[in-house]
C-alpha cells in the first residue's frame, strides 16, 4: 500500500520523483535536500509572521517544504544504501520539527495585535495560547500517523533501533539514538493502548496527518490578504473537528480493530 497522505500521493510524491534525479545530478544528497526543506520551512514561518503580502510568500515556501520533505527520500533511494539510515530519518524529523515550530510561531505573531475578532483584538498571550494548543494538536496527530506508518512498513528504522544502538560509535551517536528512541516511544504512547497498524486506520488518520496540516497552513497564508482571520480559522479547525476526528478513529480502533 502507499504510505502517503492523499496530498503527498497526488502532489508531493510525483513532484519529488521528477525532482530527485535532477537534484542528484547537481550533486545534492538526501541530507542536503532535508536541510533545504528546513530552510524553506523556517523561511515560511518568518514570512507568515509578517503583514501585507508576506504570508503569501510564506505559503509558497511552505508548499516547497512539503515537496522537499518527500524529495529527500526519493534522492536517498537513488544512491547506495546508507550504513546508518537512522541519521537521515533523524535529520528529516528535525526538518519537520523546525518547520512546524516556525510556522506556528509565525502564525501567533501574525495574529497578535491583528484584525479584531468580534470587537476584541487578540493580544500576545491569547495568540500564544491558541497556537501553542494548535501545535500540541498537530504534534499528536503527526505522532499517531507516524507510529501507524512505521508499523505498516515491511522494514522500519524505528522498529530496528536496538540494532543501531549496538552499532553506535561515540557519545554523540548514542545521544542522538536515545533522543530518537524517546520520540518513537512517545509516538506509541500518543497512539494509545490497543492501537493497531491496519491499512484502514492509516487511511483514516492520514486525513488529519502533518502534510495536510501544513498544506492547510500554506492555504491560509495564500488567502490571508483576502481572509484576515485565516490563521485563526486554521487553529480552530485543527483543535476542534481535527482532534475530534482522531479521537474517534482511535476509540473506534480500540473497540473493534480496523483492517
Amino acid at each position: 500500500m502507499a504510505l502517503d497522505e492523499p496530498f503527498d500521493y497526488h502532489v508531493s510524491r510525483p513532484a519529488a520523483r521528477w525532482l530527485a534525479p535532477r537534484l542528484r545530478a547537481l550533486g545534492m544528497t538526501a541530507d542536503g535536500v532535508s536541510l533545504l526543506a528546513l530552510a524553506l520551512g523556517v523561511g515560511a514561518g518568518v514570512c507568515l509572521g509578517r503583514d501585507g503580502r508576506w504570508p503569501v510568500i510564506g505559503g509558497l515556501l511552505l508548499v516547497g517544504m512539503i515537496i522537499g520533505d518527500c524529495t529527500d527520500g526519493e534522492v536517498a533511494r537513488l544512491g547506495p544504501p546508507s550504513e546508518k539510515p537512522w541519521r537521515g530519518r533523524l535529520l528529516d524529523g528535525f526538518a519537520d520539527l523546525g518547520t512546524v515550530v516556525a510556522v506556528h510561531v509565525g502564525m501567533a505573531i501574525h495574529v497578535a495585535g491583528g484584525e479584531p475578532w468580534r470587537g476584541q483584538t487578540p493580544d500576545g498571550m491569547m495568540a500564544a495560547g491558541l497556537f501553542s494548543a494548535a501545535f500540541i494538536a498537530f504534534a499528536w496527530k503527526s505522532s499517531v500517523l507516524d507510529d501507524v506508518k512505521q508499523r505498516l512498513k515491511p522494514a522500519s528504522i524505528d522498529l530496528d533501533l536496538p540494532h543501531y544502538h549496538a552499532q553506535a560509535s561515540g557519545g554523540l551517536e548514542r545521544a542522538l539514538l536515545w533522543l530518537f528512541s524517546q520520540y518513537v516511544r512517545n509516538a506509541a504512547r500518543l497512539a494509545g493502548e490497543g492501537r493497531n497498524a491496519s491499512p484502514e486506520i492509516f487511511r483514516l488518520v492520514a486525513w488529519v496527518g502533518p502534510t495536510h496540516h501544513l498544506a492547510a497552513i500554506a492555504c491560509a497564508g495564500l488567502v490571508s490578504p483576502l481572509v484576515p482571520h485565516a490563521f485563526g480559522l486554521y487553529a480552530a479547525a485543527t483543535l476542534l473537528p481535527g482532534s475530534a476526528w482522531l479521537a474517534w478513529v482511535l476509540l473506534r480502533a480500540r473497540r473493534a480493530p480496523l483492517h
